[in-house]
């Protein structure tokens, strides 16, 4: 009666799969696969012990999938490489998971999960030379700065379809002093063209943090820089002489691996030109120029601007929630939110129309609780990352069957 009661759960396992995967649809690129993890049961508790075995799941079946590819030759890189990439961040190349079974034994806790595996970015990944820093020891940099020329332009990125004609005025400064300094510059040309390339256009001129750092893994960047630049005309200083015009650039510095903002950047810049093209253009890249400079002094003390790891002790984080309504969503949300490993209080702060203030106590603090974020499976709705900072957290909530 009990093998009965078993066949048919994973029968019932099965069908549910099967809707899920046709409801939510699988990436043709996605490589389905299943993987077991598990844990010990120590101070964290049960929960943490979930928690770490689907860690254990998500690593396990990515290095299945890398060794596939490898034995199958469709990478170029040894095997020596699977286990530094599963080590440093399996998740960047997970699209989405879900639990068949667990169970605690004693002191262990175990898990067996079915994922998909985004096989374009691994292959990226194992499919280049390992990177090298620049002549500093300085971090790989990858530039993402949308552009416009005139107000009423649409901003560009260097991989959407209408691209400019040339690098973009503002990345082309900022390159210059960075290299200038020994840097080590992601080379955006040969990018465009690559499955991280393809990710980003997908996502549009707007990407969302989590396909940012999707591309910064594929890439190896250890630091993206992503905003906007553009330039506006001034009337001319006497009449028939040419015109001023100003530029500026808007960036935030992010770390390629957590996805935590170590600074915010604005630069502004000026030219005199009577050509409104060369004016704007050469506006911007002196704004680019003095970016670049400012962006030095950011990444003069990296790595140790790099998150440190949870090291145990508890943080007050404010997350700022949207997708707030339903209050079903959200209570669900908050729930999950209390229950997570790591969590100590979660306190309702401000509620609006669609947006709320939680105030989280939580061991390691914002960088802790943010990696937890982007690990956790929430049943019935999504959670995405939408800015880490110091003490604070953006979440929007989306999805979900609810009344």
């Amino acid at each position: 009666m009990s093998d009965m009661r078993t066949r048919r759960r994973g029968l019932w396992a099965g069908i549910a799969l099967l809707l899920l995967g046709a409801a939510a649809g699988v990436d043709a690129a996605d490589r389905v696969t299943t993987a077991s993890g598990e844990a010990e049961v120590a101070a964290g508790g049960p929960v943490e012990a979930r928690r770490r075995a689907i860690q254990g799941a998500c690593a396990t079946a990515v290095a299945q999938v890398a060794e596939e590819l490898l034995a199958a030759g469709q990478v170029v890189n040894g095997f020596q490489n699977i286990e530094p990439l599963v080590r440093q961040r399996p998740d960047a190349f997970i699209r989405r998971y879900k639990v068949l079974s667990e169970t605690r034994d004693g002191d262990r806790y175990r898990v067996n999960i079915e994922c998909a595996v985004a096989v374009e970015a691994l292959k990226t990944r194992l499919g280049v030379a390992a990177p090298a820093t620049g002549e500093t020891g300085g971090p790989r940099v990858l530039l993402m700065i949308a552009e416009r020329n005139f107000p009423q332009d649409p901003f560009q990125f260097w991989w959407g379809t209408d691209y400019l004609f040339a690098r973009p005025a503002s990345e082309a400064a900022m390159g210059r002093v960075l290299k200038e300094k020994g840097l080590s510059l992601i080379d955006t040309d040969g990018a465009r063209k690559s499955p991280a390339g393809k990710l980003l256009a997908a996502a549009g001129p707007q990407p969302s943090p989590d396909a940012i750092l999707q591309a910064a893994a594929a890439l190896h960047a250890d630091i993206v820089v992503v905003g906007q630049a553009g330039a506006e005309a001034g009337s001319p200083v006497v009449k028939g002489r040419p015109s001023a015009f100003r530029g500026w650039v808007r960036a935030k510095l992010m770390d390629g691996r957590s996805g935590r903002i170590l600074a915010e950047i604005q630069e502004e810049g000026v030219a005199v030109a009577a050509d409104a093209v060369a004016g704007s253009q050469n506006a911007i890249a002196d704004a680019g120029s003095r970016a670049g400079a400012l962006l030095l002094t950011h990444l003069e003390d990296w790595p140790s601007r790099r998150p440190a790891a949870a090291d145990g002790s508890v943080g007050k984080v404010t997350v700022v929630v949207t997708g707030a309504h339903p209050l079903v969503r959200f209570a669900r949300f908050r729930t999950a939110l209390a229950g997570m490993a790591g969590v100590e209080a979660v306190q309702t702060l401000e509620m609006s129309a669609d947006e709320a203030t939680l105030q989280v106590s939580s061991r390691g603090g914002a960088a802790g609780l943010t990696a937890a974020l982007r690990g956790q499976r929430f049943d019935g709705f999504q959670v995405e990352v939408l800015e880490s900072t110091d003490g604070r957290i953006a979440v929007a909530l989306s999805g979900g069957h609810l009344p």
